[in-house]
């Protein structure tokens, strides 16, 4: 039996580090993507899907994530992982993750949640989704609401994991 001792491992053509290991043999990748946006309020008309755009920066690496259109855009083919919290008025909603082929035609829904009308106050809802992706492929968080128009409040994030 051999014994590969390494520190870090780093790419052939640019000597970034993608690898590192400590001491204590915990394992770090500094170059994974992952991106976490939330937003202080979008108002959304009722009765119609909306795309959710959270475009307050939380933390993120690379460039994956559009704030205009609410996309990410996966950078390598792998498995991500995505969560969403969402905060509407008490009110019939349903908010989803839409999976995307690069040219933005539809793959798949993946319904998390739905309310129908109720009590007063607000309602907070959250959920994740893990999703194998082809690099180029997008996800976004889709909302519908019905009722009037309302201030929707929320979070979205997503990371590579393997």
């Amino acid at each position: 039996m051999s014994t590969l001792k390494v520190g870090t491992i780093q790419d052939h053509a640019n000597s970034i580090t993608a690898i590192s290991i400590d001491s204590a043999g915990r394992i770090t990748q500094p170059t994974k993507p992952y991106f976490s946006y939330t937003n202080a309020g979008q108002s959304l008309a009722s009765n119609t899907q909306h795309t959710l755009t959270p475009a307050q920066l939380v933390d993120q690496f690379g460039n994956d994530y559009n704030t205009g259109t609410g996309e990410f855009t996966a950078p390598v083919t792998g498995v991500y992982l995505f969560n969403a919290d969402v905060k509407t008025a008490d009110t019939q909603t349903y908010w989803f993750f839409q999976h995307l082929t690069s040219g933005g035609s539809f793959i798949a829904n993946y319904i998390k949640f739905q309310r129908g009308a109720g009590s007063n106050g607000t309602t907070e809802s959250s959920g994740s989704h893990i999703q194998h992706m082809v690099a180029g492929e997008k996800m976004k968080v889709m909302i519908a609401h019905f009722g009037s128009t309302h201030t929707i409040y929320s979070t979205y994030s997503g990371y590579l994991v393997s």
